[in-house]
């Protein structure tokens, strides 16, 4: 019989330091009957407030655009950020110009 649930993994991110607590991300191998949106990779960080936990969920693509605006906002080359993050560097310049985006909105 064919295993035919949707198969997420786990994993940490790179720039992960075990100070902060409990932060992956979330990547599905296997997503039979959904896919796009749905499917995206994530990542969950457990966070505190006023003595109350919850789970704060972003989508990878976001976290990558701010990583690249605050990288682009030292002056690095989109090049200099793209080996900085492991990105293409077409993958930085799109994320670039999200990020862009949604700062002017």
């Amino acid at each position: 019989m064919r295993d035919l649930n949707p198969r997420p993994s786990r994993c940490k991110p790179e720039s992960y330091d075990p100070r902060e607590g409990a932060r992956f991300e979330v990547h599905y191998e296997k997503a039979r009957g959904f896919y796009g949106e749905e499917a995206a990779p994530f990542e969950a960080s457990l966070k505190e407030e006023n003595g109350k936990f919850f789970w704060h969920v972003q989508k990878i693509e976001n976290l990558q655009a701010d990583q690249v605006l605050t990288l682009y906002k030292q002056k690095r080359t989109q090049r200099e950020i793209a080996e900085e993050l492991g990105l293409g560097l077409g993958t930085v310049n799109r994320r670039l110009k999200e990020a862009q985006g949604l700062e002017c909105s």
